[in-house]
């Protein structure tokens, strides 16, 4: 066939010639058609004159009947030994899949393809490069001479003087290049001597070297390289850093992905004063309502405590030596479920073996924060405080009937570093230990048909240790209440009757606590009343939202506010019982006798904005609208409660008159706009000692710029007969990660004690984002450590950054 475009010729096998040539008559017919299209294409079957014209040819490979698309500006056939030649911008395509080349040189029985010149081939997503290329079509295989493999997947390119395809998707090479940067001297690269890889998945490289801009600074006999997006097994880029405490310090971590679910990563540290430590983050989510996280660490350090004189300065005023050399830190948490769905089960570990571990090791992925924040935005539930003397572990299984009824299985175990190495006895120990609880639960329902809604709690409790009484409780607290409701509010009186039994089996001290079985029985009785007014008011509709106009698209303004009052009383008595002969395992075992009223007032202003957006009709016209947002803008409360067991109260006067109004309690939560927020909290004494207590953050957010928040803490001294001894606290909190110019990002958490003069924390990170890789350094100070951090990221894998949403230092 020719016209005034393409020259198109399909070619077939003999064999399917033939099959349309049966008879005598059709074989003569065919015959004639082949001669003349020999005449009226001349150079069909040997040589071919050049044509002005690309030529494209169906060719079919008997082996796999794959059919692949010959374009050239001049092909030529040899049918007899099975042979297309084509040149000039010559392309062979199947699918997605093409190679093109100055030359080509296919040959058709065998499936087998020669490329010369410009080699260019996009193969299962991804291309390749090279001078010279042999393909087998059929086996996969093939060759490559200065070869160039562009992997989009990892965003690798592997650059090779010979190149084998040892597979669909596996190569071995020789001589090569690895980077994932671009132009000629890329900012990092690996060299090679001999390595394989296969696509999607991983590069072998060995007797290789890190090139940072051409120049070695690193070799390696063996290194294994991601050459996918997602997660893979391998060695991640090192830290290196020093501290003044610590010493110089490596951290070289391997990740290990196990499956889709689950991975490991090891880390292998040295701190030049401590020694080695070794560290495991293990990771699973095999579905949406099961998922943990593990993590260990271990140091045989060189130094220890034996006595007082040798503590650290951080350490010296605590009463506490340290005489282990053996020292680690195990925390993990973990939600999931075991039979059923309905059966749920949730473990949190945080187990240490010293007081100080956990300040002194505070770096790298042994960072307080870094496990604090992980654990309370992955679970909703943090751990103890970085210098808390108690760490606790707790495993809990629940089962639910239809959100009505639930019964509980609990233990925990709390460690006490007061009783530990080498500090006092551990024989000694009061600390309590559950084994187990066993709770139920009944949530608030209607009782029978009755208009009074009944709740419940209970729970079986055995309670060890090794110094102090031991022993069980059973603890029920049935609650009756009833809602009354009308136009002008609502009011929900409730009673309850709390009964708790103890049977203690030893008491190994010399406290006031009976031995046997004893009960208790406490009353108590409240009531909730609350309401709501509420105003709407039109701030009137704009022209612009009243006939909205494409080209009046993102005008925007409030057309609506919102004003509601809530006020509130919540009244509550409990009965006075003496408790000191009773057995103390928690706070449950000591409940105070209770007789106040609080009160409070909220003022909640909500606004309506009408913006004019634009979309497109069926006829793809611009058709505009207004839509409406709503947001609570501002909220202020203020609360406050009265005693009336204080105002009563006839001891201790002499030292502490009664008291019986508590502060006043304004606070203000102000979103003004959506990068701007404001909290306050402002407790303010009613007997003319001004504000004891003082909270305020301002934040900023934009998504380009970045977040930044500004807090300011303060508590005054206060002695009095409710509240003694509190100390005083002037806190500066700073939280911020800007995006500066330059792709570069800065991460700051900083805290001063204003009233002591001193800096508490100030962590600073910046990071620069080059096109292929980041380097991070970070720098933390504390008043007993100084330290400074370095580490590259490469291949995806991103850096560590800085805790932005917790403060983690205790003020005590």
């Amino acid at each position: 066939m020719h016209n005034s475009g393409t020259h198109i010729i399909k070619v077939l096998l003999p064999s399917q010639t033939m099959q349309r040539c049966r008879s005598a008559a059709l074989r003569l017919l065919c015959a004639s058609a082949i001669i003349l299209a020999c005449i009226a294409l001349p150079g069909l079957a040997g040589a071919q004159a050049p044509q002005s014209e690309q030529t494209t040819q169906v060719v079919k490979n008997p082996k796999t009947s794959q059919e692949w698309e010959l374009t050239a500006d001049r092909v030529s056939t040899n049918h007899a030994a099975g042979i297309v030649q084509a040149w000039g911008h010559a392309v062979l395509r199947s699918g997605n899949d093409y190679l093109s080349g100055d030359f080509i040189e296919y040959f058709r029985d065998s499936g087998w393809i020669y490329l010369k010149g410009n080699v260019h081939s996009y193969w299962h997503d991804y291309d390749i490069y090279a001078d010279e290329a042999q393909f087998d079509l059929v086996n996969k295989t093939g060759k490559l001479t200065n070869g160039i493999l562009f992997i989009e997947q990892g965003s690798l390119v592997v650059k090779g003087k010979e190149f084998d395809k040892t597979g669909e998707d596996t190569y071995t090479f020789t001589e090569a290049t690895l980077t994932g940067c671009e132009g000629s001297n890329p900012a990092w690269s690996i060299k090679t001597d001999t390595g394989d890889l296969t696509v999607g998945d991983y590069a072998n490289v060995y007797s290789s070297q890190f090139l940072v801009k051409g120049t070695p600074i690193l070799y390696a006999p063996y290194m294994r390289v991601p050459l996918r997006a997602d997660r893979q097994t391998g060695f991640l880029p090192p830290t290196y850093g020093s501290s003044s405490r610590l010493g110089g310090f490596y951290s070289q971590p391997f990740f290990w992905a196990i499956d889709a679910e689950r991975d490991l990563t090891a880390y292998a540290d040295y701190f030049g004063k401590r020694g080695p430590m070794v560290g495991l983050e293990y990771r699973s989510a095999d579905d949406a309502q099961t998922h943990g996280l593990w993590r260990m660490d271990y140091i045989d350090d060189k130094v220890v405590v034996d006595n007082q004189s040798e503590q650290e300065e951080e350490f010296e005023n605590s009463g506490l030596i340290r005489t282990n050399h053996q020292r680690y830190w195990l925390r993990s948490k973990y939600d999931g479920w075991t039979f059923d769905p309905d059966y749920q089960v949730k473990l949190d570990l945080d187990y240490a073996s010293d007081q100080t571990f956990l300040r002194t090791y505070n770096h790298l992925h042994t960072r307080y924060s870094q496990s604090y924040n992980d654990f309370l935005n992955d679970f909703g539930r943090g751990i103890d405080t970085i210098d808390s003397l108690t760490r606790t572990s707790t495993g809990l299984a629940t089962r639910t009937w239809g959100g009505e009824y639930a019964m509980n299985l609990r233990a925990a175990y709390t460690e006490n570093f007061n009783y530990m190495n080498g500090n006092q006895p551990g024989d000694k120990n009061p600390t309590v230990q559950v084994l187990p609880e066993l709770s139920a639960y009944a949530y608030k329902q209607q009782l029978l048909n009755s208009p009074f809604e009944i709740q419940a709690d209970s729970s079986l409790t055995y309670f060890t240790r090794n110094y102090g009484t031991s022993g069980g409780r059973f603890d029920v607290l049935p609650q009756l209440s009833l809602p009354l409701a009308s136009p002008y509010g609502s009011i929900i009186p409730r009673m309850g009757w709390r009964e708790t039994m103890y049977s203690a089996t030893q008491d190994n001290s010399s406290s006031d606590v009976d031995e046997g079985t004893q009960d208790r029985q406490l009353f108590s009785y409240g009531a909730a009343a609350f309401s709501e007014v509420s105003g709407t008011y039109d701030l009137g509709t704009p022209p612009a939202l009243l006939a909205p106009d494409a080209s009046l698209a993102g005008t925007s303004t409030w057309v609506g506010l919102r004003h509601a009052i809530q006020p509130r009383v919540d009244y509550s008595w409990t009965q006075n019982v003496e408790q000191r002969s009773l057995p103390e395992y928690d706070q449950y075992d000591r409940i105070g006798a209770q007789n106040q009223v609080t009160y409070s007032l909220t003022n909640l202003l909500n606004r309506k904005r009408g913006t004019v957006n634009v979309a497109k009709d069926e006829d793809g016209k611009p058709d505009p609208f207004v839509a409406y947002s709503y947001r609570d803008f501002l909220r202020l409360l203020i609360e406050q409660s009265y005693d009336f067991r204080e105002a009563d109260r006839n001891t201790d006067l002499n030292e502490y008159p009664r008291r019986p109004f508590g502060d006043v309690l304004a606070q203000t939560d102000f979103y003004p706009l959506d990068w701007l927020s404001l909290t306050n909290k402002t407790y303010t004494s009613p007997y003319g000692e001004g504000i004891t207590r003082f909270e305020n953050t301002v934040g900023f957010y934009d998504p380009q710029y970045g977040q930044l928040s500004v807090g300011f803490t303060q508590y005054s001294k206060i002695d009095e007969y409710k509240r003694q001894n509190r100390s005083a606290i002037n806190m500066l909190t700073l939280r911020g990660q800007l995006n500066l110019p330059q792709d570069l990002t800065l991460e700051t958490v900083y805290q001063y004690d204003i009233r002591n003069d001193i800096p508490i924390t100030t962590d600073i990170g910046l990071t620069w984002h080059a096109q292929c890789y980041d380097v991070t350094a970070f720098y933390s100070a504390t008043q007993y450590d100084r330290s400074i951090a370095l580490w590259v990221s490469i291949l995806g894998f991103k850096s560590p950054g800085i805790s932005l949403s917790q403060n983690t230092n205790n003020s005590n």
